[in-house]
């Protein structure tokens, strides 16, 4: 029978059709929804260990000097001397070895997120003393090896790294095309000590990642979506088939009364639309019936 002559597959697809439109409106809403939350989710969770990190440099900072590692006058100083036969250039300052025992262990530990690229400290002007250990690989000689594997006692002082570093205003972020082509999302917190501006804690979260989380969450909500759509076509076509079913068999014994076979009694337990039908052709049966047998009477 075809598609176009089958009352249930026609109620069941366009049940389906308006089942598929709604539930796509949904769909879309909580897509657009839940990958907002997620986004903001991650970026509060990213401002809270840049919070944290730039309140454990300047507790460094301080110990530093309480246990004479250098002077407050030393903290400050913007003596960089640089590091001869290095691309970029590398430089060294009074506090390097202080930082370097006491503080990359620390930004390491914010790398425990698959989604955070870095975690530094860096001074007023950019300068990142120490950076973490996978950015301070042995110097090889490649410029492209160690653009990435050495990055240490750098001055970023790109417009993003210095808003970063000078900013005084608490929480910033910032979108950031690394000098490696990344794309990252920089976040950063000021760090104070002794009550002035000293620099900045900035972390970099991958885009890339948060790209992923987003589509990971997209495809998980679509696939239920499409689960549920789905199986309620299917039990929407099993329903009504079942339901149509009872009308079918009306129909086969109505078209054997067309053809004059007045035997088969039109019954059904229904009490809805198709058995008032069947009652409706049964009491025509009866008539007919009784009309054939009278006129054979007549005769």
């Amino acid at each position: 029978m075809k598609i176009r002559e089958n009352l249930g597959l026609k109620i069941s697809f366009s049940l389906a059709l308006i089942m598929i439109v709604v539930t796509g409106a949904i769909a879309y809403y909580l897509i657009r929804t839940q990958t907002s939350m997620l986004e903001t989710e991650i970026m509060k969770k990213v401002e809270t260990l840049t919070t944290i990190g730039s309140q454990i440099m300047e507790v460094k900072l301080e110990m530093g000097v309480e246990l004479e590692y250098f002077s407050i006058e030393e903290a400050f100083d913007t003596t960089y001397v640089a590091i001869a036969g290095t691309n970029p250039l590398k430089y060294n300052t009074r506090t390097d070895s202080y930082f370097d025992q006491n503080i990359q262990g620390i930004e390491d530990s914010f790398l425990k997120d698959d989604g955070i690229v870095y975690a530094i400290l860096v001074d007023r002007n950019g300068y990142c003393p120490t950076h973490n250990s996978i950015y301070t690989k042995p110097i090889t000689g490649n410029q492209e090896v160690d653009l990435l594997g050495n990055r240490t006692k750098r001055i970023f002082n790109d417009p993003v790294g210095l808003k970063a570093a000078r900013n005084t205003k608490g929480f910033l972020k910032q979108h950031y095309t690394r000098d490696t082509g990344e794309l990252l999302w920089d976040l950063s917190m000021p760090v104070y000590f002794v009550g002035e501006h000293w620099g900045a804690f900035r972390i970099g979260y991958s885009i890339d990642k948060m790209t992923n989380h987003i589509k990971s969450l997209t495809y998980s909500l679509m696939f239920v979506m499409i689960f549920l759509i789905v199986l309620l076509s299917l039990l929407i076509f099993f329903f009504i088939n079942r339901s149509m079913s009872e009308l079918r068999r009306i129909t086969n014994i109505a078209s054997h009364m067309a053809d004059g076979n007045l035997t088969n009694e039109v019954q059904t337990k229904s009490r809805d639309e198709i058995g008032r039908l069947a009652d409706v052709l049964e009491r025509m049966r009866i008539s007919l019936k009784l009309s054939i047998e009278e006129l054979k009477k007549m005769k």
